[in-house]
């Protein structure tokens, strides 16, 4: 049986990454294919649960480096569901990849030795597509602005300064993860974009994935 494909969909709060996850489940349901495994990180296990009562200040969390631990156990939690699904030739599908986006909230992307011992030591699935949807600052503060509650989340960036950062590291992210074998390929979708044609290119890429030995 062939193995299947592991695929990240990345990006900053704002950007498509759950609207992008519910078309690509009522793509897959409309056309009959089989339909992927979706799974969200943090998880929903006790570990995940630690992550999003920090994130959204529901406990004291005095440590924000701490975190990154945090994010490394719940990959770890989780390696073994997603490795026996590709295992069986399904393709898995995740709304984060499980600890990157921790390094680079932590502003940890280019600190290799931290990231190393981590992924050394979690030794998490490598996607086989690191898909990062990147939209502009402009667009993610009015798509945020719509949404209630979002000033609660401890550790997102708010302001066009912080957005403009974590972009930047976004970008660099698409070309990084690949050069140091986090990811096997790596791509970029402009989420400024109308959503059919986010979905189209997303769709576009999959196959490619799908499709490749």
């Amino acid at each position: 049986m062939l193995r299947g494909k592991y695929i990240c969909i990345e990006g900053l709060h704002g950007t498509g990454k759950s609207f992008l996850l519910e078309a690509l489940r009522t793509h897959f349901k409309t056309t009959g294919d089989r339909w992927p495994e979706v799974l969200a990180f943090p998880s929903s296990g006790p570990t995940g649960g630690r992550i999003r009562d920090a994130l959204w200040g529901r406990v004291p969390h005095r440590y924000p480096r701490s975190l990154l631990y945090l994010f490394a156990a719940d990959c770890e939690e989780r390696r073994d569901y997603i490795e026996s699904a590709l295992s069986r030739g399904t393709m898995v599908i995740t709304d984060r990849h499980p600890l990157l986006p921790a390094l680079i909230y932590q502003r940890h992307l280019h600190t290799s030795e931290r990231i190393g011992q981590l992924i050394d030591l979690v030794q998490p699935v490598t996607p086989d597509l690191l898909l990062v949807l990147s939209a502009s600052v402009g667009t993610i503060l009015e798509r945020l602005g719509r949404r209630p509650g979002q000033d609660d989340v401890v550790f997102e960036p708010s302001s066009a300064e912080q957005l403009e950062e974590m972009r930047r590291l976004y970008a660099e992210l698409t070309v990084t993860a690949h050069l140091r074998g986090w990811a096997r390929s790596c791509a970029m979708i402009n989420a400024d974009f109308e959503p059919e044609l986010v979905l189209a290119q997303a769709l576009d890429l999959i196959k490619q994935i799908a499709e490749a030995p």
